[in-house]
């Protein structure tokens, strides 16, 4: 038990990286114009699909599963005449003859998207081998997309990319040639438009000079918006094409939080849960939250439910094994006291 507790102390002093990582850090005084980067014609068709990819709340998310051999899909599918959600993902190596993997649904909070009905769904493939490829579809009310390519690599090997804060929408405020960008509603949210503009590059970059990664760790703030509807900054986050082939490992922070009860219901209806565990060759990783609100202010800390989960979950976690914990918000001392975070 004490071997434990020093990793566990250890661990959550920070987020620490391991193996082969790349950092890419976002804050807005590292802001980019949108229109001054990428090449004008680059920029110039981004602004003519925003419109599509904001309104578009039914993109793929991918996380990791509880080990190699699994893969944990989560998407919308909007309500239409009626017809029942279909959590599906069909999934396999050949793509004319792909295995159905039944999930969960639920209704998303209609506030949140404009008063239309969405579900979310989730599902867990499994069965998974290293160094394959894969296809798959997702149902969206009984109508199955097109087929998208998933490679896994190595199992016995780590290769990720870790970012910290996209926050896409933060950049209101900011000169965009010369106007400055808004953190409007949906397609007016030029912010969030500049930012998905942003991080569509920043992980194309990432991926082509780092190739055969892994996975992604993204360390909380997916998306800006406090208070109010984010869902055309979650559109924006999950438009990038290389996230339909790379799971995210994503940690829960202040800005992603519930513009209702600031529970993070719409982080977990989009990406999955608030805290959860996976192994990866021979490291078990953890993420956390520890964005704990009372009304519309926040602290730094766990829950008595998040402290008795990851004690169990690390009791079945050989003593020798290395351990990544990570979380959102900085926590200073001994006591794990908050640090003032905006």
């Amino acid at each position: 038990m004490q071997t434990r507790e020093k990793i566990l102390a250890s661990v959550l002093s920070g987020a620490l990286l391991v193996g082969a990582c790349a950092p890419a850090l976002a804050a807005t005084v590292h802001y980019n114009d949108g229109s001054t980067v990428g090449g004008s014609e680059a920029w110039k068709a981004w602004t003519e699909s925003w419109a599509s990819v904001a309104t578009d709340y039914t993109k793929v998310s991918l996380t990791p599963g509880k080990n190699e051999t699994e893969l944990n899909f989560a998407w919308y599918s909007k309500v239409e005449d009626g017809k029942a959600a279909t959590p599906v993902v069909h999934f396999g190596a050949d793509k004319a003859r792909l295995t159905a993997f039944t999930g969960i649904s639920a209704d998303v909070d209609q506030s949140l998207t404009d008063g239309v009905a969405y579900v979310y769904n989730h599902v867990t493939v499994t069965g998974l081998a290293e160094n394959s490829t894969y296809y798959y579809t997702v149902e969206k009310n009984s109508v199955e997309t097109e087929p998208v390519e998933y490679k896994t690599g190595s199992f016995s090997s780590i290769k990720m990319l870790y970012v910290g804060e996209p926050q896409l929408g933060a950049s209101q405020g900011q000169p965009q040639g010369t106007d400055s960008l808004a953190a409007d509603a949906g397609v007016a949210n030029t912010a969030a438009r500049n930012d998905s503009f942003g991080w569509n590059r920043t992980l194309e970059i990432a991926t082509e000079q780092n190739p055969g990664i892994n996975f992604i760790i993204s360390a909380g703030d997916q998306v800006n918006k406090t208070g109010q509807a984010k869902e055309e900054e979650y559109a924006g986050y999950l438009s990038p094409d290389v996230l339909a082939s790379l799971p995210v490992a994503t940690t829960i922070g202040n800005h992603d939080k519930s513009s209702v009860d600031y529970t993070g219901d719409t982080y977990r209806d989009v990406l999955g849960p608030r805290w959860y565990s996976f192994n990866r060759g021979e490291v078990h990783f953890v993420a956390m939250d520890n964005c704990l609100f009372s009304g519309q202010d926040y602290t730094g800390g766990f829950t008595d439910e998040q402290v008795a989960w990851l004690e169990k979950d690390l009791s079945f976690v050989p003593t020798s094994q290395m351990i990544v914990v990570y979380y959102q918000t900085p926590l200073r001392d001994k006591n794990y006291h908050q640090r003032p975070h905006r």
